[in-house]
């Protein structure tokens, strides 16, 4: 599956126990595939298989995310700011994982399960800054605030045509 040529379109339910021993291989290559949907808890999934899934996809064009958890269908991710070894948090590379050259060629992208953190907001404005073909950002969330829709809004964006969209209904959001 992922050194496939003629692949478009790729679902992937990377929740805990859905894929319990996967595992990718040092690269893949799936150089036709438009469409990529990650429903996946970080928990769960390494970094490095973010990257190198998307690293893999020269040609992507759409990327939904679903940040998914154990509670309330939302990620708590504790980050660890002061880079103490001690305190319990995640470090999430948003530039290692998102690269440049895979940003700008993005038309569209959503996520669900929005839930205000910081480690989504990196991701956002990552994403608005180097997408130089976006036209889209669509993120949803059922808790959804409107000051973190205003900071999202000020986000420097790369493309001048790109539209940034708010829904706090998931479920009815189709991705």
């Amino acid at each position: 599956m992922f050194m496939c040529k003629t692949l478009i379109t790729l679902k992937l339910n990377l929740r805990r126990g859905s894929f319990p021993y996967l595992t990718l291989p040092d690269s893949l290559s799936s150089p036709n595939l438009k469409m990529l949907q990650l429903d996946m808890m970080l928990v769960v999934v390494d970094e490095s298989f973010i990257q190198i899934l998307i690293q893999g996809c020269p040609q992507l064009e759409e990327l939904y995310i679903f940040f998914a958890g154990a509670s309330k269908g939302n990620i708590d991710v504790v980050w660890d700011k002061d880079d103490d070894d001690e305190e319990c948090g995640y470090e999430f590379p948003v530039e290692a994982i998102f690269p440049i050259c895979f940003i700008k060629d993005l038309k569209e992208i959503k996520s669900k399960g929005f839930n205000n953190q910081d480690y989504e907001l990196k991701i956002v404005e990552h994403l608005l800054k180097n997408g130089k073909s976006l036209r889209k950002v669509v993120s949803c969330g059922l808790l959804l605030q409107p000051s973190v829709c205003l900071r999202i809004f000020s986000f420097k964006r790369c493309s001048p045509h790109c539209q940034i969209v708010f829904h706090q209904n998931v479920w009815n959001t189709s991705v």
